[in-house]
């Protein structure tokens, strides 16, 4: 099942630019790239992973 931003924002609790940064970091220094349709981000599980673990790593805690 795939993921917005938008979703993972609230499951964390952040704002939608908290998980955009997180993105950008990602796609600067691993040089990933994400997958975007139309103006959205659409994670696969494991582009979730990645950016739910670096989520974690600069303090945010899932809520639901």
């Amino acid at each position: 099942m795939e993921r917005t931003a938008v979703e993972l924002a609230r499951q964390f609790r952040v704002r939608v630019q908290v998980v955009y940064d997180v993105i950008y970091t990602l796609q600067t220094k691993n040089g990933l790239t994400f997958r975007k349709i139309g103006n959205r981000f659409n994670f696969t599980p494991e582009e979730l992973d990645m950016v739910e673990a670096y989520l974690n790593k600069r303090g945010h805690q899932k809520v639901m």
